[in-house]
């Protein structure tokens, strides 16, 4: 996109033209670096890993993820690690150092949404590998009960 510089603003005060020029051109030399900014983004870096390439296994290491951002879909036979059976996940990994992996439960399952719907994270460090499951999101729930009776005393 090619950005056209206006015409000078052109004016008796001749001071306060040239602040007002000055002004303008610095505006359009930003949009210029902002137009070549914007035109070397690509996808090259976001992936949606489908069928045999997503990582079904949470326990795969770390280092068999690729740098960017992917997202993968978790299906009803995962028994292996993600907090929930059914939900998807989204990997934002710059390196084997800097790598955070979100888990979004969908709530779709056989047993309880309490326990299904929510937003997990963790993160990997080559050093010593995935951190627990941190639920950061969701349906806070609690079973409390009391057996028998409970007495109440003057106090």
């Amino acid at each position: 996109m090619d950005i056209k510089s206006p015409l000078p603003f052109e004016t008796s005060d001749k001071a306060h033209a040239n602040l007002f020029n000055r002004m303008v051109n610095t505006l359009v030399e930003n949009d210029n670096a902002l137009s070549q900014q914007i035109a070397g983004i690509t996808n090259e870096s976001l992936f949606k890993l489908t069928g045999d390439q997503a990582i079904q296994d949470a326990s795969v290491s770390g280092e068999e993820y690729p740098i960017g951002i992917t997202f993968m879909d978790i299906g009803q036979a995962n028994d292996t690690g993600y907090p929930t059976r059914f939900g998807f996940v989204k990997n934002e990994k710059y390196s084997n150092f800097r790598f955070i992996q979100y888990y979004y439960g969908t709530g779709n399952e056989a047993g309880s949404y309490f326990d299904s719907t929510g937003t997990w994270c963790r993160h990997w460090w080559t050093g010593s590998g995935w951190t627990e499951w941190h639920k950061i999101s969701g349906f806070c729930h609690a079973n409390i009960g009391t057996t028998g009776k409970q007495l109440l005393t003057k106090g």
